[in-house]
């Protein structure tokens, strides 16, 4: 009967494992209905206080294995009420949670749960827009937290960076002198070609034009630009 009257009012349902999904104001929430329990003291059978009994004798002649607090039965007997309970809930939250739960209504003897259909209603709406704001709530907290580590990932980054470009730095400086060595010998090698006794040293001198060559292409700008490019020692975040 309240199914039909909240269908008949326009809400949308589908069937579920745990009750009924309502799609309201474009957010979706979970009526269960379910019958409620009696909860009363449990009164101990005969069979459950002769075993006391003799586990008591028992824990007189091994009173180290046996534990003196146990309970022997169950503190509490429930039994079918009769009366019904709707909860209304919602699913994308914990149930521990303090905004699972919309509302609940019972069974009493003033009046039937069909007699608070009003009441379901208006904590639909009113349920459906809690749903939208701690989602949004949500959404924006893991917007900032994103955005927190982003700029914590892009700081990280910047920082390789730098090490690189000075790791670069150094390499290419050694590299230039290095250059500038062999310039050097090379100049010096070439003032000995003179010598009738040098086609080894003339040898050794075009190794060293070659390095000479080589050293030069690797450090011209074009090169540096090329390979500064290949190992992304800048981006946009070194503006």
């Amino acid at each position: 009967m309240l199914l039909k009257t909240l269908e008949d009012r326009g809400q949308q349902t589908s069937d579920t494992d745990k009750g009924v999904d309502l799609i309201v104001d474009g957010e979706c929430l979970n009526l269960s209905i379910y019958e409620t329990k009696n909860k009363e003291p449990h009164q101990p059978t005969q069979a459950e206080l002769r075993a006391k009994a003799k586990w008591e004798l028992d824990r007189i002649k091994w009173p180290t294995i046996y534990d003196a607090n146990r309970l022997h039965w169950r503190r509490w007997d429930y039994s079918p009420s009769g009366r019904l309970c709707v909860a209304l809930t919602n699913p994308a939250a914990y149930s521990w949670k303090p905004e699972h739960l919309v509302g609940r209504w019972y069974d009493r003897k003033t009046g039937r749960v069909e007699d608070h259909l009003n009441d379901i209603t208006i904590a639909m709406h009113s349920g459906a827009a809690l749903i939208r704001h701690l989602r949004e709530v949500a959404e924006e907290k893991e917007r900032i937290r994103q955005e927190a580590a982003d700029r914590l990932r892009r700081r990280q980054e910047r920082k390789e960076r730098i090490a690189k470009r000075e790791a670069f730095t150094e390499q290419k400086a050694k590299d230039y002198a290095r250059l500038t060595q062999l310039k050097a010998f090379n100049e010096y090698l070439a003032g000995q070609s003179q010598d009738p006794n040098a086609d080894a040293v003339a040898t050794i001198g075009r190794v060293a034009q070659e390095l000479v060559d080589r050293l030069t292409h690797a450090l011209s700008v074009s090169e540096l630009n090329q390979e500064i490019d290949r190992r992304g020692l800048y981006t946009a975040d070194d503006a």
